[in-house]
C-alpha cells in the first residue's frame, strides 16, 4: 500500500482521473489528506506514512502550511512533485538532501505561454496598444 499525501481539492477536481490511473497502475494507493482548518496538524503516525505527495496549486501560500509541515514530518517520504517548474526554494533542498526525489511539472505550461508570447508581439509588431 502506497500513502499519497495530496489535497482534497485536487481529489475534487480530478478525482475520476485519478482513481482510473491508479487502476490502471495496479498499485494500491490510499490518499492522506493535509487538514485546512487554521492550527490543524496532521498526527505523527499519518506524517510516518507518507510515502509520496504532490504539491497541487490550490494548496499555495497559506493553504500549503499544513502539507509542507506534514511533509517535514515525514521521515519515511520518498517521492514529492510539484504542479509548478521551479524548486529552488530552500524546503526543497532540505528535502532532496534527505534523499527524497523531486520532480516537477516544468513544461506542462510551455505551449500556452509560447502562444501567449507570439500573440504579444503580433500585437506589439502591429501597434495594437495604440
Amino acid at each position: 500500500m502506497i500513502r499519497l499525501l495530496i489535497s482534497q481539492v485536487f481529489i475534487d477536481r480530478f478525482g475520476d482521473q485519478l482513481a482510473r490511473a491508479e487502476a490502471d497502475s495496479g498499485l494500491e494507493i490510499e490518499h492522506l489528506i493535509p487538514p485546512t482548518g487554521e492550527g490543524d496538524v496532521m498526527t505523527d503516525a499519518e506524517c510516518e506514512s507518507i510515502d509520496i505527495a504532490f504539491f497541487s496549486e490550490d494548496q499555495l501560500g497559506p493553504p500549503g502550511r499544513p502539507f509542507f509541515e506534514a511533509l517535514t514530518r515525514a521521515p519515511n517520504l520518498r517521492w514529492l512533485h510539484v504542479f509548478h517548474a521551479g524548486v529552488d526554494a530552500p524546503r526543497y533542498g532540505e528535502m532532496m538532501a534527505q534523499g527524497v526525489r523531486l520532480t516537477t511539472s516544468s513544461g506542462s505550461n510551455a505551449e500556452p505561454i509560447a502562444h501567449t508570447l507570439i500573440a504579444g508581439l503580433l500585437m506589439l509588431s502591429r501597434g495594437f496598444p495604440d
